[in-house]
């Protein structure tokens, strides 16, 4: 009888333990990170707790260079302290990222960005 975790991974229909072997994939988001980087300076992601914890690990392990901010809970000081980044904001795409799509605190961190983006003309 097979274990509980080979069960998991024989899956056809959870589909994120093949990523690995889907190339069309990781082709398709190195050209977007490509583009990201020749249109933007900085990279803001907004996520609660573990959505934006992939993203972080893979930018810490790899040592990236990239000029990446992750705004990962409601602390109103941390995330003032990014939306007053005027330099920032100016040159930043902004990338959102909940697991459920229906994370109450990053809808709230959303409303508060795009009111603070269309304040200073620069959405």
């Amino acid at each position: 009888m097979a274990s509980a975790v080979e069960k998991i991974l024989s899956r056809k229909d959870l589909g994120f333990w093949q990523l690995p072997e889907r190339e069309f994939i990781w082709q398709g988001s190195e050209e977007f990170g490509r583009n990201l980087r020749r249109t933007f300076d900085h990279l803001i992601v907004l996520g609660m707790g573990g959505s934006a914890l992939g993203g972080k690990c893979l930018v810490e392990c790899l040592a990236s260079t990239a000029d990446v901010t992750f705004v990962s809970n409601t602390d109103p000081i941390g995330f003032e302290r990014v939306l007053n980044n005027r330099k920032h904001l100016e040159s930043a795409h902004f990338m959102a990222i909940s697991k459920s799509g229906m994370t109450l605190e990053l809808a709230c961190m959303i409303d508060v960005l795009m009111s603070r983006l269309n304040k200073n003309d620069l959405s």
